[in-house]
Formats: C-alpha cells, structure tokens, sequence
C-alpha cells in the first residue's frame, strides 16, 4: 500500500486573459505529455535536504483516458562508487532515479500524488509545478499554484468550541470567477489574483451562529476546501491558547498499485477523498 494525496491545481498568473480555457484543457496537459519524449533530467531551482544539484523529470507519462494522465515524478540520485583497480582508487558515477506515481484530473485540475519515503508530498507538489512551467518564457501557461487539500472537521471542531482571537486567510482568486462566496467576490471584483483576510479581537472573534459556524467562518473554510488558500487561528483562552492551521490536516489514502489500473479506479479513489475535504462544507 501506498500513500497518495490529493492536490488542486489553480492558475494564477493568466486567470483574467481570453486563454484560461485553453491553457486548462490544451496547453497543461500537452506539457504534461511532452515529456514521453524526454529522458532528461532538469534542474529546476528548488533544494531538497540541501542537495543543491539534485535533478527532476516526469517519466512513463501517458494519457491515462481523455480526462488523466498518468506518469511519475522521477528524483535522479547520482551515487559515486569507489573501485580499487591496479592499487589505484577509481570514482564511477551511477545515476538512478528515485519515483512517485502522479495521476493528473485535466477537468478538474487535480493531482492525485503518491508520497514515499524518498519523495515526500510537500516536495512532490512544489517539483510538479516546477517542470510544468520549464521553458515557459512566453508564459504560455504562466504561473499557477498547486496546492495539497485537506480535512478541516477537527479543525473546525477547535473553531466552533474554543475562543477564536485571530483568524487569517492567504488566498488566491479561482480560475472559476462568482463560485464561492462573498470573500473571493470582493477580490475577484478587485481583479486581484492574490489577498489575505485578517481578522482579531483579544477577546473572541464571532465565530459560530446557532451552533454553525458563522458566515464569514464558513466562507473561509469553503475556500480553503476549494483549494484556493490556507489560514491560520489562534484559539484557546489567554493563558492557553494555540495555533492551528488548515495545512496541518492534508487529506490522504492508502491505496495499493493495483487499486489504480484504471481511468475508473483513479476517479473513484478521487472522489473518496474529494468526500472528506468536502465533509467541512457538510458541517457548516
């Protein structure tokens, strides 16, 4: 069994342009795909555990069915070896390739992506954006974020029982414009791509109405189970309060290789997961 996690993949840097649709349903997945021609490996500028000269590619990529590619996030790892050959010491250099297994939902922008002990998830997303924009000089796709999803009912559960005294929201507008709620409306009729909500009182935010979570709570939840941003809360009383945060609850799978043959069997394990992180707007 493996475990996987569940991304959504959001474009920003093109989201007010005519080619959004293009660049969601054509020029993404074509990048994706190009790769099948490729046996290279790239730098692409983002330091694993200090490994400076660390290479990435996406290997075995193929069109799953119309709507999936399927393929792998492929870590190189140069090992030297030291021979002993006529009493002299010779270095070889053994190139092997460390691998996640990623299926990627065109439509629906989301990547469901394996985790391993080799390449963990906070680093499988960061490289899958990272060699989706390479060599995009013209920014034909331009910048997007990925970003892993999570479970927040527990957390929503500190919300509704505790004092909450600071809330804060980082958010980036949808690709799909007046979807979600009155908070990424007052952004996107900014025409901003990115904002933040803060929100303090010393003494206790209003954060529940009739034993749900109010409306500007609700709204912040929905967001963060869209995909579209993460925030941070300081609940307790004075003298003992805490942190939480809705990165800290990413939503996850335990799936074997063989559970995951099919288009189908993909999507069915999507829409599992996709269940739990929309259990937070269920609760509200």
């Amino acid at each position: 069994m493996a475990k996987y996690y569940l991304a959504k993949l959001n474009i920003t840097e093109n989201i007010f342009t005519d080619d959004i649709g293009k660049i969601k349903l054509d020029r993404i997945p074509k990048r994706i795909l190009s790769f099948k021609q490729s046996t290279m490996f790239y730098s692409v500028g983002h330091k694993i555990s200090g490994e400076g000269k660390t290479k990435w590619t996406f290997s075995d990529v193929d069109q799953m069915d119309d709507d999936i590619i399927s393929g792998n996030i492929a870590k190189q790892e140069s090992i030297d070896r030291i021979e002993i050959k006529d009493g002299k010491s010779i270095v070889s250099t053994e190139n092997n390739a460390k691998l996640v297994k990623f299926f990627y939902l065109v439509k629906e922008e989301l990547l469901l992506v394996q985790s391993n002990a080799d390449i963990n998830s906070a680093d499988s997303v960061i490289i899958f954006r990272q060699l989706l924009l390479l060599n995009d000089q013209l920014h034909l796709i331009g910048d997007v974020d990925v970003k892993l999803l999570t479970d927040q009912s527990h957390l929503i559960n500190e919300l509704m029982s505790k004092p909450v005294r600071k809330i804060v929201l980082n958010y980036r507008v949808p690709n799909d414009p007046k979807t979600i709620n009155r908070v990424s409306d007052i952004l996107l009729d900014a025409h901003a791509k990115t904002g933040a909500l803060k929100m303090e009182n010393p003494d206790g935010l209003e954060s529940k109405e009739n034993g749900k979570l109010s409306k500007v709570f609700s709204d912040i939840t929905t967001i963060v189970s869209k995909g579209y941003g993460t925030w941070k809360a300081k609940v307790g009383n004075k003298k003992n309060s805490k942190i939480i945060s809705s990165d800290s609850s990413p939503v996850t799978k335990n799936i074997s290789d063989d559970a995951l043959k099919s288009g189908m069997d993909v999507k069915a394990a999507v829409e599992e997961m996709k269940e739990r992180v929309e259990n937070t707007e269920k609760r509200q």
